[in-house]
């Protein structure tokens, strides 16, 4: 395994747990291996007997599968899929559980190629809170779907609007 193929795999285990969480989702004896690992890839600590730089990818690859191994094993998940929505045409947001959440769906647009603005339910909460109008409708109206108000104006055969200054209707 090559450090280029070792980013790959860690960018997609963390497009799928979220960034610096899967550490977090293990024993602290793992953890403790982890880093030590990490330790080494980065010259911050000393290589073991019998290693090479050449071992490091392919030992940090097998770190990272214990560590998703275990987290999974400790009753973890990855964070899942988000939802999507189309605000106008051609326009896209998405909607993530919490921050980390948020980072995970940041990263997979990325890896994607797409520019998506991402809102935690959270952030959510706060702009449904500015708008008292569809808040109100919902609260009288659970049931109720909230969209962008429509105008329509009757065909009006007098056209307002359209006399001079002091001018008065008949």
């Amino acid at each position: 395994m090559t450090f280029d193929e070792l980013d790959q795999h860690v960018a997609a285990l963390e497009r799928r747990w979220g960034m610096d969480r899967l550490p977090a989702c293990v024993s602290p004896e793992l953890r403790a291996r982890f880093d030590m690992a990490q330790a080494i890839q980065r010259g911050e600590a000393e290589m073991p007997t019998g290693y090479t730089m050449a071992d490091i990818p392919g030992m940090l690859h097998r770190a990272w599968m214990a560590l998703e191994a275990e987290a999974t094993t400790r009753g973890h998940q990855p964070l899942g899929d988000a939802w999507e929505a189309t605000w106008k045409p051609g326009k896209t947001f998405c909607v993530a559980y919490d921050d980390t959440h948020a980072q995970a769906c940041i990263l997979r647009n990325k890896h994607e190629g797409r520019n998506v603005p991402v809102f935690t339910v959270k952030e959510l909460g706060a702009i449904v809170a500015t708008q008292p109008v569809a808040l109100a409708c919902k609260e009288t109206w659970p049931e109720a779907n909230v969209s962008r108000p429509r105008v329509v104006l009757p065909a009006d055969p007098i056209p307002f609007g359209a006399w001079g200054a002091g001018d008065e209707p008949v």
